[in-house]
């Protein structure tokens, strides 16, 4: 979507993630300070002794999802308008699909993380300088899903020497579009649905009884049927997996803990940044 509606749809979604990142990331900091752990099989229980964390995660994870109320529902639902205004239909679909299929596999984290007995010694909750940025960037999640307009507002200003005939979308301009939409109803419809699922999910855990809990259901479950999954595809997927983290480990030579080696790399970037624009202007 080379447009005016794709390009400020696609910037509001990476502020959404540059909000949701942080938190997270502070948030795990202070897991891993508390816990000493920081491998995700060997955690769980903390939702009594960090309560606080668990709810920035919580928040950052479901803002993320791109399920209402919080500001990733915004930018999403005018992302699948615009593909369905193009036709592209199954593409929107399939967008669509992944936003649920995405809170599924961020939910696996927060059951790690959270749910489960209690460790033998409970930790303390996370510091102060680690829960305070946490709460400023939950404020800037919250301001922005009640406001959108003040962030897509100046991206579309600063976009609009550039795609200024493609401000009309549907018989409206995009700022008339910010201002009449009003994701309330949206909201409550997706939340309803979203809290019958949970209702459901919860019965059926109940009927089949066992050792059934809900963080064993998104732990240990598979993703997809095994008949879904033929040997094909977990072969290519488990080469996938291991070529990704061979690729890591040697990214991860560039983290030498010297600050000279960090500033070098981002003076790399921004040159390579540069030089691109400067190669796309000519």
């Amino acid at each position: 979507l080379m447009s005016h509606l794709g390009w400020v749809t696609a910037l509001y979604l990476v502020a959404s993630h540059m909000l949701v990142k942080g938190i997270l990331f502070l948030a795990l900091a202070g897991v891993i300070l508390r816990t000493g752990n920081s491998r995700l099989t060997e955690a769980g229980g903390l939702l009594r002794a960090m309560p606080v964390t668990a709810l920035t995660v919580g928040i950052a994870l479901w803002s993320m999802s791109g399920l209402p109320p919080l500001m990733g529902f915004g930018a999403k639902w005018l992302l699948f308008a615009a593909m369905a205004d193009k036709g592209w239909t199954a593409m929107a679909a399939t967008g669509a699909l992944a936003t649920f299929l995405g809170l599924w596999y961020m939910a696996r984290l927060f059951a790690a993380l959270f749910l489960g007995p209690a460790p033998a010694s409970a930790p303390r909750e996370a510091p102060l300088a680690l829960l305070l940025p946490q709460a400023a960037l939950i404020g800037g999640i919250a301001l922005l899903s009640l406001f959108p307009k003040l962030l897509m507002g100046p991206i579309s200003a600063a976009i609009d020497p550039e795609f200024a005939a493609t401000l009309v979308w549907q018989g409206q301009s995009l700022e008339t579009i910010y201002g009449l939409w009003n994701p309330v109803p949206a909201m409550l419809i997706a939340l309803a649905g979203a809290a019958l699922l949970a209702i459901l999910w919860w019965w059926v855990g109940r009927r089949r009884g066992g050792d059934w809990t809900p963080r064993a259901a998104l732990l240990v479950a598979p993703p997809l049927p095994p008949a879904l999954m033929p040997p094909l595809a977990i072969r290519l997927w488990q080469g996938v997996g291991a070529g990704t983290e061979r690729l890591a480990d040697l990214v991860r030579a560039a983290y030498t803990g010297n600050g000279q080696t960090y500033v070098l790399l981002a003076l790399l970037y921004f040159l390579g940044i540069a030089l691109m624009l400067a190669t796309v202007a000519a």
